[in-house]
């Protein structure tokens, strides 16, 4: 069985002030490159990872929020964009991409998988999936919050995203979206922005 380095990026500790280097240790372990048998893990190579405000809250001690703390001694966690390389779960074959919380690390066994959302095959660079596509995934916010948050983002995403030209993005998010609470908000202003675009 392969077994090949595995730089990660480890919490070395709580703190109650904002983080540092030194907060934080690279370290270089060894991993096999399969999932144990009869685990129900996946093994992924990441390939993108995204720095959240949230992962600050879990640097400190703190058991009362909707995600738990980081564990000292181990990989930070956070949203990324990651290659399946082995699994023991049947709706995750090699090969496959997804966007999900993984560790900050090269690669990662992940024994749950949370948050995770299959990346279909288009032509989206993978790195948007840590940014804006990860809101598909945003299930945290109210909903009597969600219609200003849509209204605002709505505005500067099609702002945004007229500027620089990306009718493939904006394409891409009305037709993968159309189920998530989110897209009931933006879904509108993405459509007027896309007509706009293709005339």
């Amino acid at each position: 069985m392969e077994e090949v380095d595995n730089k990660q990026v480890i919490f070395k500790g709580y703190i109650e002030r904002p983080p540092k280097e030194t907060d934080m240790d690279i370290n270089v372990s060894k991993i096999k490159l399969r999932a144990p048998k009869g685990s129900g893990a996946i093994l992924v190579k990441n390939l993108y990872l995204s720095c959240d405000p949230f992962m600050r809250g879990r640097m400190r001690d703190f058991q009362g929020s909707y995600i738990p703390p980081f564990v000292p001694g181990q990989a930070l966690e956070g949203f990324g964009v990651y290659k399946v390389i082995d699994s023991e779960k049947s709706d995750f074959k090699p090969g496959d991409l997804f966007s999900g919380l993984t560790g900050w690390e090269e690669y990662s066994l992940i024994c749950r998988p949370q948050q995770f959302r299959k990346i279909l095959p288009d032509n989206i660079p993978l790195s948007y999936h840590v940014g804006l596509l990860v809101f598909n995934n945003n299930h945290f916010v109210k909903s009597s919050e969600l219609l200003i948050l849509g209204n605002w983002l709505a505005h500067i995403m099609t702002n945004a995203l007229l500027q620089k030209g990306h009718v493939k993005l904006i394409v891409h998010l009305i037709k993968h979206n159309t189920q998530s609470v989110f897209s009931e908000y933006v879904s509108e202003a993405l459509v007027l922005c896309a007509v706009s675009m293709m005339r």
